[in-house]
């Protein structure tokens, strides 16, 4: 884990030179931020949720780079994470593998993989990617 080490005010003054220490430490603390260092501020929860819902919960179904649970239809074989689909090919489901609605449209990434079959062991979830 990285450590988290302040940066002074003496160390970022007017005409004060840029050192290897001080551009090591812009470098490492927002990593230290993010894993968690106990010496790194934290980050308020509110600012955390505020930020990925904005880009969540702005979201409508199947627009792109929203997110569904689906399983490829008529096909047992297993997905790969990363491969793409056809909206066609894709049947929106529940995690106990149940087709729900209508067949999708656009291009879509396999975000999970599975071991194949008809039921809830098809089940993963996709992003719109066109």
């Amino acid at each position: 884990m990285t450590t988290y080490v302040a940066i002074a005010d003496g160390e970022i003054q007017v005409d004060k030179p840029v050192t290897q220490i001080l551009l090591t430490k812009i470098r490492d603390n927002p990593l230290a931020i993010q894993e968690g260092d106990a010496s790194a501020p934290k980050i308020a929860l509110p600012a955390i949720t505020a930020a990925l819902t904005a880009g969540i919960l702005e979201k409508t179904y199947a627009t792109i780079s929203s997110h569904a649970l689906m399983r490829q239809r008529n096909s047992s074989a297993a997905l790969a994470a990363n491969a793409t689909f056809a909206g066609s090919d894709l049947q929106p489901s529940n995690t106990a593998g149940e087709a729900l609605g209508s067949f999708s449209s656009g291009t879509w990434r396999c975000l999970g993989q599975t071991s194949g079959g008809n039921n809830a062991l098809s089940t993963t979830l996709f992003m719109r990617i066109a």
